[in-house]
């Protein structure tokens, strides 16, 4: 796992034995007898599950007894760690993406919305269909956690079992995630999800901002977890079973796969845990080919991936051309993750399917990095040190990327610029512009600086949860306001009332007075 920075190598050794004591004491604290712990991760996207299988990975090294729902198992097994695969019955959804549907129906931030609602509701579907999932309500666990991203369907575990309930985040913190531990949502410089804008934002903008945030509060309460998921819900885990809105509103703690120095700085409750970075490990020796070709690359090599879901041979014929004609210009080589057969392909060209990603970004010879912007690859960029050409499509891409630009490590394609002179001014950029690397150095510096690595800091957290019955000392005491007393509407609107009978008061004295004053004048003008 990523490890943290040792910034005090250059100690003495009394020093260097007192911070090694002071660690080894804060994880032994941490320690707490072995728990049953239930992941219920069903989504078959593997980038949704990696951080989640290194958590629950490390919690099994611990000794705490671990059962997995997911769609992808351990091909090897593990030590207290057993597999429910959903993948026997819905197959998971690597390349299961064309360009044209990324480029239509998925550009909407509306659209995106409901589709995430859809396909999470679809796997707990699945999953709740299956004998060994049905099994799994007889059994007793003492903690269950969840993902953070479409409908929360499977909560009800949590609640069947009166065990706490954590969950995890694979992306940057969606707009949904703040409100269920309290943790505040300022719309005036923390963007949506989608959004791409620079900070800090101008007024359209942040206008823009704010709607979607408002959008999404209201929209998520009502379609992701309203009355469709509560009746799946009702029907898995019994009539009794609380809306889920009322479970994830008792949620123990939220675990993040980001960090405030790739991202933007913002406010985080106790129970709030940054763990970018989780599912990055030690690099593995290559493939001895793409070994011998990397190795061989003297000016570098560029790593183009659109990530687990898009398939990159789906791209128009004139966009394949120009990547292949670009290419075919620098003095690099290009390793090109394509799921077809390609024709007329440079000779500093590589194809293949499928690709080492994180073996790859961790190669010297590496010199770029030309992604979709998934916070993953993301992340596993930043660790390694390697500049970006970003062509964002969906989700939470165009803000991953924007955040790299912002720092000058970043550059960012549309989807509409994908022609042969773009392409090579974005590349030659980043290959030949010193500055990226340089930037992107300082930041994978700031990224890896931290006391504890990303796994013993979820494993700490995750054991405090269960040493404390919950730890629900953690939670903001506003997530069991209501909307009206958190933004103060009823005190805005007691101080509006008596500013507004103050007026009232203070503009009835000023006319009795003139009145009085008038009559006084009048009968003094009579009288002479």
């Amino acid at each position: 796992m990523m490890e943290f920075h040792r910034s005090h190598l250059g100690m003495d050794t009394y020093t260097l034995s007192l911070v090694c004591l002071s660690y080894l004491v804060l994880y032994s604290s941490s320690s707490c007898e072995g728990a049953r712990i239930l992941g219920v991760f069903p989504i078959g996207g593997i980038s949704h599950y990696a951080p989640a299988e290194a958590v629950l990975k490390a919690l099994a090294a611990r000794g705490h007894d671990v059962t997995v729902i997911s769609s992808y198992p351990q091909k090897t097994p593990l030590k207290n760690f057993h597999d429910i695969d959903v993948s026997k019955v819905k197959r998971n959804a690597v390349n299961s993406l064309s360009f044209d549907l990324v480029r239509t129906a998925l550009q909407s931030a509306s659209n995106n919305f409901y589709y995430v609602a859809e396909v999470s509701r679809t796997y707990c579907e699945v999953a709740f269909s299956m004998p060994e999932v049905q099994a799994l309500l007889d059994e007793k666990f003492d903690l269950v956690m969840t993902e953070i991203f479409g409908a929360d369907c499977n909560v009800g575990f949590a609640w069947k079992y009166k065990a706490p309930l954590v969950s995890l985040i694979s992306s940057r913190p969606l707009p949904w995630t703040y409100s269920r531990v309290g943790s505040p949502q300022n719309p005036s410089y923390m963007r949506q999800v989608h959004i791409d804008y620079s900070l800090p934002m101008t007024f359209w903008q942040r206008l823009e901002n704010t709607y979607y945030y408002l959008y999404f509060s209201v929209f998520y309460d009502l379609h992701h977890n309203g009355p469709l998921t509560d009746k799946m819900s009702k029907e898995f885990f019994g009539p009794r079973v609380p809306s889920v809105r009322d479970i994830v509103q008792n949620t123990s703690l939220v675990l993040v796969n980001s960090h405030h120095s790739v991202e933007s700085a913002y406010p985080l409750t106790p129970n709030f845990i940054e763990i970018g970075g989780i599912h990055i490990k030690k690099a593995k020796p290559l493939p001895s080919d793409i070994q011998k070709f990397m190795d061989e690359a003297k000016q570098g090599v560029i790593y183009f991936t659109l990530g687990s879901l898009v398939r990159t041979s789906t791209l128009p014929k004139q966009v394949i051309e120009a990547f292949r004609d670009a290419f075919a210009e620098l003095p690099v080589k290009v390793l090109w993750k394509f799921e077809l057969e390609l024709e007329n392909i440079p000779p500093n060209v590589y194809i293949s399917k499928w690709f080492p990603q994180s073996d790859i970004l961790a190669h010297p010879n590496l010199k770029a990095y030309i992604t979709h912007g998934g916070q993953l690859g993301t992340l596993e960029a930043v660790y390694n040190a390697v500049p970006l050409v970003g062509i964002p499509m969906f989700h939470d891409q165009h803000g991953n990327i924007q955040s790299l630009v912002e720092k000058g490590a970043a550059v960012k394609l549309g989807l509409n610029n994908l022609v042969k002179d773009k392409i090579l001014t974005a590349l030659k950029a980043v290959l030949f512009d010193k500055s990226y690397a340089e930037n992107m150095k300082k930041l994978s510096q700031k990224f890896k600086d931290r006391p504890l690595s990303a796994a013993d800091t979820a494993v700490y957290w995750i054991e405090y949860v269960l040493r404390h019955e919950g730890a629900h000392h953690l939670r903001s005491a506003a997530t069991d306001m209501p909307w009206y007393q958190y933004f103060l509407i009823d005190v805005i609107s007691f101080i509006a009332i008596i500013f507004i009978c103050f007026i009232f008061i203070i503009r009835y004295i000023i006319k009795f007075i003139v009145n009085l004053i008038l009559r006084n004048i009048s009968s003094k003008n009579k009288s002479d």
